[in-house]
């Protein structure tokens, strides 16, 4: 059990009365919930970083999710249904799958109008049974009227993934944050993040320990995990970007050579991202044969 507990007052008392903090007298606490005065420096979004992440995306409906058995069905049956049959990723795809790859599938026909989702015959006829009568009773009037699209139109996503060829995605909660590489053909839930990059270098900033700090300090906490959040954390990320080409380079083949050999070990031992990382943090010590294989490569 996790239990949090913040006092405010409607006006200080004569004397005032000391700040504590964590069972300690502080200056000032901070809207963070940590030691600040009033006047202290403020994180503010980057312009720079607007359009750069977001959330994944929400069907609402689960009659959009098929079974391996439905999609492969689908897919063979008519070769035009790969448009709108895709793989579906989770946040706990990218920290338990060993090949960080997306487990299931769902119907996504983004923002087609009913008649052209109609050429879908056999997947708009799914989402008939499935979605349709739970969204007509739905007191939101696109969700009643839009019933064979998402809850919502997420064009901002959309828009922002369709010029690139892949993106970072990462779990919005979790105990660490973990990135990996997904094509843009696959659709990220709402339990994952969508990083509008698709360069080595980019990858390299996101999984550096500069990032993951700041997102322990800015993000927010979820039963003792990390809940990413784009507004508070990515929005307010200072990027390196006087670096040099040749600094450059040298992040995108650093992070070119942990996500290969990453992929390796997850492979070889059949663990997912989150074991993998539970081990590295738990190796007795770096000369261990153990430890060894894990920092073969950084």
């Amino acid at each position: 059990m996790h239990v949090s507990l913040v006092n405010w007052i409607d006006r200080p008392t004569d004397p005032p009365k000391p700040f504590v903090l964590d069972g300690r007298e502080v200056a000032g606490i901070g809207p963070d919930l940590t030691e600040s005065l009033i006047g202290d420096w403020v994180p503010r979004p980057l312009a720079a970083n607007v359009g750069r992440c977001f959330q994944g995306m929400t069907p609402v409906g689960s009659g959009f999710i098929l079974s391996e058995e439905e999609a492969t069905r689908l897919r063979i049956q008519d070769a035009d249904n790969t448009q709108v049959v895709r793989r579906y990723l989770t946040g706990d795809d990218i920290a338990q799958s060993v090949g960080q790859s997306a487990q299931r599938w769902i119907i996504d026909f983004g923002q087609r109008s009913l008649e052209d989702a109609s050429r879908f015959g056999a997947a708009l006829d799914i989402l008939r049974k499935r979605v349709k009568p739970e969204r007509e009773i739905n007191r939101d009037r696109f969700r009643r009227t839009h019933w064979w699209r998402f809850g919502r139109p997420y064009t901002a996503v959309r828009d922002a993934l369709a010029p690139l060829r892949r993106f970072a995605g990462g779990n919005r909660v979790g105990k660490r944050l973990l990135l990996a590489w997904f094509d843009v053909e696959i659709v990220p839930s709402d339990k994952a993040q969508v990083f509008v990059f698709q360069d080595d270098f980019s990858m390299g900033v996101l999984t550096s320990r500069g990032h993951g700090a700041w997102a322990w300090h800015q993000g927010a906490t979820l039963k003792g995990d990390l809940a990413y959040t784009p507004t508070s954390v990515f929005a307010t990320f200072a990027w390196p970007d006087q670096a040099t080409e040749v600094q450059r380079e040298r992040v995108a083949e650093a992070s070119r050579r942990l996500l290969a050999r990453r992929s390796e070990i997850c492979l070889a031992e059949q663990i997912g991202l989150t074991t993998l990382y539970n081990r590295v943090e738990t190796a007795p010590t770096p000369t261990s044969p153990r430890c060894t294989v894990l920092s073969k490569r950084p």
